[in-house]
């Protein structure tokens, strides 16, 4: 009988996880927090002019709202698909940093003025702390958001297109032609790839993993960590009885297939002959 989950203690240890993922980002606000303070004083030291801790620390609660801004906008990005993904990953990382930066700069003023009015002798107007946020901070925000939208939007590396039927074979000082019907297994000989056709092999400069990105994998499946085959050119599966089976090829030629590529192999298999 399988054992029963309490999904009040999946939940706990669920929540207990993110806790422990949220630590260091609190403490690396905190840092940040202290040394802005530490700024604030050294400035004021340095000018000769008062310096009041109260103030130094309100006026320094705009680290706090970056992490809520930066997840928030990078969830509603994910989840509504803002902008197009056409657009291309530069633009959702300028799209990013300017609806950061406005948030950012309408949001803190509000927060001063709250915290002022609940704990503070003075309230600080909003449209106050608007101006000298936009005056004084505007650049840290750029910064920032800029950093932030390089982490969470990062540039993919776009996959090669799959070959539409033919491959350019790059044999000795030859270039050969070669239909992608015609191929019935690749073996890695590194630094080249043997490719086996019904009567010919040819020694081809490149990696078994490289050339596999070319080919469709509704056709071609790996069989081992150094060889795919053609899957229309298998005419027998023997079983090795410990999970491996003996390939034979269409031109007599036998493969291994690993176990460990068995059970992906056998669903292609299925798919190819079904089709």
């Amino acid at each position: 009988m399988p054992p029963q989950v309490d999904p009040k203690r999946n939940l706990a240890q669920q929540r207990l996880g993110k806790t422990k993922q949220a630590k260091p980002l609190i403490w690396i606000l905190l840092a940040v927090l202290a040394i802005t303070i530490l700024q604030d004083w050294l400035k004021s030291s340095l000018q000769s002019q008062s310096f009041y801790l109260s103030e130094s620390f309100l006026f320094s609660l705009y680290w706090v709202l970056i992490p809520p801004i930066a997840f928030g906008l990078k969830y509603a990005f994910d989840k509504l698909g803002l902008p197009k993904s056409s657009q291309g990953v530069w633009a959702r990382r300028i799209y990013f940093v300017l609806a950061a930066m406005a948030l950012q700069i309408l949001l803190f003023p509000l927060l001063v003025w709250l915290i002022s009015a609940l704990f503070y002798g003075h309230t600080f107007a909003y449209s106050q702390t608007l101006f000298y946020s936009i005056s004084e901070d505007l650049y840290k925000f750029l910064l920032v958001y800029a950093v932030i939208s390089l982490l969470v939007f990062p540039r993919k590396n776009p996959k090669p297109p799959k070959s539409s039927g033919q491959l350019l074979i790059q044999s000795g000082r030859k270039t050969q032609i070669l239909s992608l019907a015609e191929i019935l297994c690749v073996v890695s000989a590194t630094p080249y790839v043997e490719i086996h056709t019904a009567t010919k092999k040819y020694l081809h400069q490149e990696s078994l993993k490289s050339f596999a990105e070319k080919l469709d994998p509704a056709f071609f499946q790996r069989t081992h960590k150094s060889s795919l085959v053609n899957l229309k050119a298998v005419q027998e599966m023997k079983s090795r009885l410990n999970g491996d089976y003996d390939l034979t090829l269409s031109n007599g030629m036998q493969v291994r297939l690993s176990r460990n590529f068995a059970a992906a192999f056998k669903q292609a298999m299925d798919v190819t002959s079904s089709a």
